[in-house]
């Protein structure tokens, strides 16, 4: 589902864009610019990272979090071209180097995002965030069993990151182990940690496995035994959906899942005509 997959890959890199400025971040205007991000408050996170550079130009930091204001704006040339500066003055730290392969990654070239994200791993061996976003490529990439090596080993070292549960589950669903993936996401979506953007993800995928959980349950000849298990996993979904969108997650993303969540619906109705206001009955 690249609509999901493509608000992950935004979700992660942010996240990482946050660790890097917590690690690192001298000076009160990059604490501004990374709570204005946080936010998604575009324009101060910009004013907050430019006035950094106002007075050092050449401030890595500075220049990382404001190549990450354009690509999360969608300027994606003047992302990569303050990613490239980025790299130009720090060149033994991770920073550029993510940057890029993020901006990489965004653009769908996945060979050039695997080899940016390889040289921030050799600076960087035991950064979480650059090996989450390396995950991503490997889902992107269709290689699922080495997206989930490497989610199984980043959530051994820290199991309550919610971020991660996210990318996790996503890995299991794609592997088809659906019951799984629910349990991933069951702490994660409970956690005061999760931001909104990320609970929102959470409930808008936990909405995707439920209705996958409901595939081939309905039994025609055995209406009162099988529709009111997949009518509470909709009703779930539907739940999930609502929640996702409060939450801002786009309604192009939710729509799939909307539209299977009425195939299931009309599936009830075609195999169980007499199934009315809650009965299940089989049909004559």
């Amino acid at each position: 589902m690249p609509g999901f997959l493509d608000s992950l890959c935004r979700l992660q890199v942010a996240a990482g864009l946050l660790v890097a400025l917590v690690a690192c971040g001298p000076g009160r205007d990059l604490d501004r610019g990374r709570a204005a991000l946080e936010r998604n408050d575009i324009d101060a996170a910009r004013a907050a990272f430019q006035r950094v550079l106002d007075d050092r130009p050449d401030d890595p930091q500075a220049l990382y979090g404001l190549g990450w204001t354009f690509h999360v704006s969608g300027r994606r040339e003047e992302a990569r071209m303050a990613f490239e500066r980025c790299l130009g003055v720090a060149p033994d730290s991770p920073l550029g180097y993510k940057g890029l392969g993020s901006s990489a990654l965004a653009d769908g070239d996945l060979a050039r995002a695997e080899r940016w994200f390889a040289e921030a791993i050799a600076r960087a061996p035991g950064d979480r965030a650059i090996r989450n976003s390396l995950a991503l490529v490997h889902l992107k990439a269709g290689r699922t069993g080495e997206a989930l090596d490497l989610y199984e080993a980043l959530r051994r070292e820290d199991a309550s990151d919610p971020a991660l549960a996210l990318g996790h589950a996503e890995a299991l669903v794609r592997a088809g182990r659906l019951e799984e993936a629910l349990t991933a996401m069951e702490a994660a979506i409970d956690s005061k940690t999760a931001q909104e953007r990320t609970r929102g993800l959470l409930h808008a995928l936990r909405a995707r496995v439920r209705v996958g959980l409901t595939a081939g349950r309905i039994d025609g000849s055995r209406c009162g035994a099988t529709v009111p298990e997949v009518r509470r996993r909709l009703e779930e979904a539907d739940r999930d959906l609502g929640i996702a969108a409060e939450l801002g997650v786009p309604a192009e993303d939710l729509l799939p899942t909307r539209r299977l969540v009425a195939r299931r619906h009309e599936e009830i109705r075609v195999a169980c005509p007499g199934v009315e206001a809650g009965e299940a009955t089989a049909p004559r």
